[in-house]
């Protein structure tokens, strides 16, 4: 939906607003021309409210110039899009009407749901759902991967007679994302890796290795490197994550309201086969995944 939604506010802020961007805004301090064209701080700011998701934690020197390109590029599509008459009248009204639309409510999200998520309602949404974390052992592991339990049991005697476990993954191991990392699994808590590696991790003390193990990928070698006990994210680890689901649960509550005061009248064509389908205000911020920090807080289904 991101690639959608950019593409989509580029052609209708270029179509619908591009090309009258010198006669809004003449008095007011062009940043670039195009053709004679201006850009504007005002359109730089309507452009913020419009793309700045998207331009993640650039300094501000380098969010602007990204304004300032995107704004270049669509005063560029939107004089060819007139150059080549690609609208009928009555298209370029459609056009106008939703980029109309569609800029209204960008800006009222911006105005009255993003801009007013504070850091201190971050810090109480954080305070909150570290209420319900639980402290986790966690371990951290490395494996081999072999077709054969004979390979395996051969294996098993090299480490047992001083083999380099890292080495013998490197060279033998027949799982393509561990193999160059010399089997390493990284840390991970119970229930994250198949049952059978589960079980066998948490077994071992740190140092140890395994028996062979069947899985549905073949045979293993585990060795434990390391066990600890999870700690809690910091608040500096998962803000901008919780910012994030803060604006969503906000658009949608708001969202909810503004239905429920609305009439709303939908085709009865149109509901065919629409059974379960999303609620427009759902998809807003879809997509958002968060950090692996965010993981930690979501132990009890959080």
């Amino acid at each position: 939906m991101t690639i959608t939604r950019l593409g989509l506010s580029v052609a209708t802020v270029a179509l619908g607003i591009g090309l009258t961007l010198t006669s809004a805004h003449a008095q007011e301090r062009i940043v670039a021309t195009v053709n004679g064209e201006g850009i504007t701080e005002a359109d730089l700011q309507f452009a913020e409210v419009e793309w700045g998701d998207h331009l993640g934690k650039l300094s501000p020197d380098l969010r602007r110039r990204a304004h300032i390109e995107l704004l270049i590029e669509s005063q560029l599509f939107a004089r060819a899009a007139t150059d080549e008459n690609l609208l009928s009248k009555s298209k370029e009204i459609d056009l106008k009407r939703f980029s109309d639309r569609l800029a209204l409510r960008n800006y009222y999200y911006q105005k009255r749901v993003k801009d007013r998520v504070t850091e201190e309602d971050v810090r109480n949404f954080f305070e909150d759902q570290v209420k319900t974390f639980r402290p986790q052992e966690e371990v951290r592991a490395r494996h081999i991967l072999v077709n054969s339990r004979e390979l395996a049991i051969e294996l098993a005697k090299q480490l047992s007679a001083g083999a380099d476990f890292a080495a013998l993954a490197r060279h033998f191991s027949q799982d393509p994302t561990t193999n160059l990392l010399g089997g390493d699994l990284g840390y991970f808590v119970r229930g994250q890796m198949v049952s059978e590696i589960d079980e066998v991790a948490f077994s071992l003390k740190k140092g140890e290795v395994s028996e062979s193990v069947k899985t549905q990928f073949g045979w293993h070698l585990v060795r434990v490197d390391d066990r600890r006990v999870r700690a809690a994210p910091t608040f500096d680890e998962l803000k901008d994550y919780l910012a994030t689901l803060l604006v969503q649960r906000r658009i949608r509550e708001m969202a909810a309201n503004l239905r429920a005061k609305a009439k709303i009248e939908i085709d009865p064509r149109e509901l065919v086969g629409s059974a379960g389908a999303h609620e427009p205000s759902s998809m807003i911020g879809s997509g958002v995944s968060g950090p692996p920090a965010a993981s930690r807080l979501n132990q009890n289904g959080k």
